[in-house]
């Protein structure tokens, strides 16, 4: 799994502070990821999430705009999203097999890598509407992040547990069936707040949902895997 280490820098600045105005987007890249969430004092705060190689730049341009100024950085890492043209990687599948490789050379394999909205397969803390609405930053619309659930089930997968707290999924064998939740992510920072929070002991891998509820259905989608 990817393990290069990540930063987030708090885009607003302590109101406290004596140096004045200070412009943090100017001294950011050009393409912002920004994500959501909140901060110490457990309010909504926006953050941007650089690379090490970013990080360094970024440093760089604020001591020279703002000598005075020291922003904070959080060290974290990031669950890996590495979607092939083929079904690599995928919930329980070795895709070195031929009964798991595409069935032509035209044939697209979704979800793509960077293709939004997604439905995602939760479990665990991501299963609950209180823990999703506060991860993605929006606890203003708890009532609509509930309602979007839909009872889900997976095959290939099977829980496992991280130390002696956190329920994990791994794969598992085509008798192997998961019962969980599937959820729509909107778009990439909504996913990337999600990736932050899995950390990089997770890698983000397809799957397949049955939907269990209304008019059922087959739901190709993503999940965190360890």
């Amino acid at each position: 799994k990817g393990d290069e280490s990540k930063y987030l820098v708090k885009l607003e600045c302590d109101s406290s502070t004596s140096t004045g105005s200070v412009d943090l987007i100017r001294c950011l890249p050009k393409s912002l990821n920004i994500l959501t969430g909140f901060d110490d004092e457990n309010k909504p705060a926006r953050f941007c999430l650089l690379s090490g190689s970013q990080k360094t730049e970024f440093l760089d341009v604020v001591s020279k705009a703002y000598p005075s100024y020291k922003p904070m950085l959080i060290r974290t890492s990031v669950a890996s999203k590495e979607l092939s043209s083929s079904l690599y990687p995928t919930l329980g599948a070795d895709t070195t097999l031929p009964q798991f490789r595409n069935n032509s050379l035209c044939e697209v394999i979704r979800p793509t890598q960077h293709e939004y909205p997604v439905w995602y397969f939760f479990y665990g803390t991501l299963a609950d509407a209180d823990v999703l609405s506060r991860v993605i930053g929006r606890t203003e619309d708890k009532a609509s992040i509930e309602k979007g659930y839909k009872r889900a089930r997976i095959r290939r997968g099977r829980l496992s547990m991280l130390g002696d707290k956190y329920l994990a999924l791994v794969d598992a064998d085509e008798d192997s069936v998961f019962d969980g939740w599937a959820y729509q992510v909107k778009n990439q920072n909504e996913e990337d707040s999600l990736r932050v929070y899995e950390t990089a002991k997770y890698e983000v891998v397809r799957c397949t949902m049955e939907v269990m509820e209304g008019q059922g259905g087959i739901i190709k989608g993503l999940t965190f895997r360890l």
